[in-house]
Order: structure tokens, then sequence, then C-alpha cells
């Protein structure tokens, strides 16, 4: 009996291929929770969002569901009413600028892998 590696290499190919991967090279806009509620399911295994990443009003409470990203290409701009910055503490890069605009945010500590970021 022959055995076949190819099918289970395969799988475990694509199984990491998924864990870890770019997505949204022109970037991403959330302006409602559920669009961040939904994102773990929209894109998964997104890690890395290549382009820029606006948090915007009006209902946009906080970030817990992009726990997973680890990277953002380009700015990352927040003008939402959010209290922290939870959801954000696997963010280890900004390729671009971190904006920040009349924002509520007490609760800075979800960008604790980031140093030497300004806030503007």
């Amino acid at each position: 009996m022959k055995k076949h590696l190819f099918p289970p290499f395969l799988a475990l190919l694509l199984s990491l291929t998924a864990q870890a991967q770019s997505c949204l090279p022109d970037g991403i806009t959330f302006s409602i929770q559920a669009q961040v509620d939904q994102f773990p399911a929209m894109y998964p295994g997104c890690t890395t969002i290549e382009g820029e990443v606006y948090v915007r009003p009006p209902g946009v409470t906080n970030l817990d569901s992009l726990i997973g990203l680890k990277s953002i290409g380009g700015d990352l701009v927040i003008d939402a009413n959010l209290v922290s910055l939870h959801g954000l503490d696997s963010l280890e890069s900004i390729g671009g600028n971190f904006w920040m605009y009349f924002t509520s945010v007490q609760d800075m500590s979800g960008l604790n892998k980031q140093s030497g970021f300004v806030a503007h």
C-alpha cells in the first residue's frame, strides 16, 4: 500500500499560510462596531493590513476584535469614541503615522508593543 504524503503536507502548508497573512492593500475604514467585530471572520488569518486603517464615527466603541493584528502598512487614524486602545495589544508596527482626533481614550496600554509613536 502506497502512502501519499502530499495531501497532509499540502494541508499543513495551507494552514500555516492562513495563520499569518497580509490583506487589504487599499486599507480599511471602520465606522460601525459590527465592522470591527466581523473583521476576524471576514479576513481570517489577516495579521497585516497593508494599507491605512481609519476608525471613524459614528459607532465604533472598542477594537477588541483586532487583537490578532500585528502590523499596519500605512497610517492608523482614530477619530472615534473609544475609551481604550485594547484590541491593538498585538500591534508591533505602524508603517505610517498614528493619528488620534476627538477621542476619549483614557487608556493607551493597547499600544504597549509600540515604542516611539506620536499621537497628533
